[in-house]
């Protein structure tokens, strides 16, 4: 996303995993107001809201901390016009990804596996190591 969707935040400053969640945040606030997503993009945008908001809880921060970051987010992203072309181009970035996310059809990492068994639904396969699925 580019930096000057969140003109309150200096986002330089900010930790990675900070940085992600005050994106998706804004994200979420400018496609609340504007409708720039699908309603299937805009749940998985308010998953990764969530999931990024665990990561930072996990992390440590505290939670008030979590929420004056998303509610300086709700505010850049408040100041922006729908049609504001950097607001366009990061809606056309997430509608993007997620439709590359569409064609994965499996991932496999460490120990477990998954596979896609239809639109919106994965088996997922865990190996205990004894040979076992």
């Amino acid at each position: 996303m580019e930096t000057a969707l969140i003109l309150a935040t200096a986002l330089s400053a900010l930790s990675p995993q900070t940085r992600l969640f005050v994106e998706r945040a804004a994200m979420q606030a400018a496609d609340s107001r504007c409708a720039l997503l699908s309603p299937r993009d805009r749940t998985r945008l308010d998953a990764g809201v969530i999931q990024a908001r665990g990561a930072l809880l996990r992390a440590g921060v505290p939670e008030a901390e979590v929420n004056r970051q998303a509610a300086q987010a709700r505010s850049a992203a408040a100041r922006r016009t729908c049609g504001d072309a950097v607001l366009q181009a990061e809606a056309a970035r997430l509608r993007d990804s997620f439709s590359a996310l569409d064609r994965v059809s499996r991932m496999d990492f460490a120990g477990w596996s998954a596979r896609r068994s239809g639109p919106d639904a994965w088996r997922v396969v865990h190996d205990a190591g004894t040979g076992v699925r």
